[in-house]
């Protein structure tokens, strides 16, 4: 009797939209994370995936990473100096920059004019006939500096002028030397509250106030703003030669127009300027941020992996066949979910896009312990 040839070809063991659908419930289910994380069902004991695609775990891994990352990459290159500096109140910049630019009568110069500082290769250099010595408190130490001048306004709880805004220049050394003194003193800034026509180096002309300043150097640029920010740029993304600081911000002035619109102009003008010299410190704090931001999300994904590793220790616990490379290709699996979570809501809850991956991530292997990885009853 003949053999009964079969030609039916075998059947295969799971067809490939079976296995890529079962990948794709690790994005809401506990259990398929856990099944694809160990190569078997720890329901059924049968076999759901091979245990060498432990690189699909490690590709989802860096996906949720890439994903919960795209919010804080996207909003730190969407900032400037001026956004932070001047995002509710432009705290009377406004006046002090276009005073001190057309040299309006608030305006009182002292060694120069901005007239007198030149951007020329990514520097600013000052042509000033003479140079004031400050004494830094904190040692003690002679430094040479320019005192460009400063903005008075009238304040009547002083019943006279106040000085509330100054200009300096100094090389970068002695720069970083003052600020640093001006940041560390709490009475360092001194001034001066009477008649427009007071002398400024009288003792009994001065109280004790905080105040607005901007710094330049040859190679950097701080400002400081009264109970605002404070932020140092530089002029390495500037591609103007030999024009002064003037001119820069006194560009599209014209005569002839209101003097609102003439303020509007010249302070546009400061805030492309604060803008451009943020640059170079803008790409690199977006940098140590999303490297920051890497750090943390990656430590926790490694550490709650140990947690669901220790979790399932337990004596009665009868996942504790799990091995604990498998534990991390479980929280692998999981971490996608937070990171798509991250890249929708990151965007709608500006400011929290840090915290999303982390929290998200941090409850779902919790609930994965409590409901999946359980001990058994006695």
């Amino acid at each position: 009797m003949k053999g009964i040839v079969n030609n039916k070809p075998k059947k295969k063991d799971r067809h490939i939209l079976s296995s890529i659908f079962q990948y794709f419930r690790t994005m809401y289910s506990n259990q398929a994370c856990i099944d694809r994380g160990t190569g078997i069902s720890t329901l059924t004991n049968e076999k759901v995936g091979i245990k060498k695609t432990w690189y699909i775990a490690v590709i989802f891994f860096i996906v949720a990473m890439l994903m919960a990352l795209t919010p804080i990459a996207v909003h730190a290159s969407q900032q400037n100096a001026s956004l932070i500096a001047f995002s509710t109140y432009n705290h009377n910049y406004d006046e002090y920059i276009y005073s001190a630019t057309l040299k309006t009568s608030d305006y009182h110069s002292v060694d120069g004019d901005l007239s007198d500082l030149t951007l020329n290769d990514n520097k600013v250099s000052g042509e000033f006939t003479t140079n004031n010595d400050f004494v830094i408190d904190s040692t003690g130490e002679l430094v040479e500096f320019n005192y460009i001048g400063y903005h008075l306004s009238l304040n009547s709880e002083e019943e006279g002028y106040v000085k509330d805004f100054e200009i300096f220049y100094a090389s970068d050394e002695n720069a970083t030397k003052l600020i640093n003194d001006f940041n560390l003193a709490e009475n360092t800034f001194r001034y001066n509250s009477a008649t427009s026509d007071v002398d400024f180096e009288s003792e009994d002309a001065v109280i004790d106030r905080d105040c607005s300043f901007i710094m330049f150097s040859e190679s950097t640029f701080y400002i400081y703003i009264f109970n605002g920010q404070n932020l140092r740029g530089d002029y390495l993304n500037f591609t103007e030669n030999n024009v002064t600081i003037e001119s820069l911000l006194s560009r599209n002035v014209i005569e002839s127009d209101d003097r609102n619109v003439k303020v509007n102009t010249v302070f546009n003008n400061f805030k492309s300027f604060l803008d451009t010299s943020y640059k170079h410190n803008l790409v690199r704090g977006a940098w140590i941020q999303v490297g920051i931001t890497v750090g943390v999300n990656a430590g926790i994904t490694l550490i709650l992996g140990l947690i669901l590793f220790l979790m399932t220790r337990g004596k009665n616990n009868p996942n504790r066949i799990i091995k604990w490379y498998q534990c991390f290709l479980i929280a692998f699996y999981a971490s996608l979910c937070p990171g798509l979570l991250t890249l929708i809501f990151g965007f709608i809850l500006s400011g929290m896009e840090i915290m999303l991956y982390v929290l998200t991530f941090g409850v779902r292997v919790m609930w994965m312990s409590v409901r999946n990885l359980r001990p058994a009853y006695q």
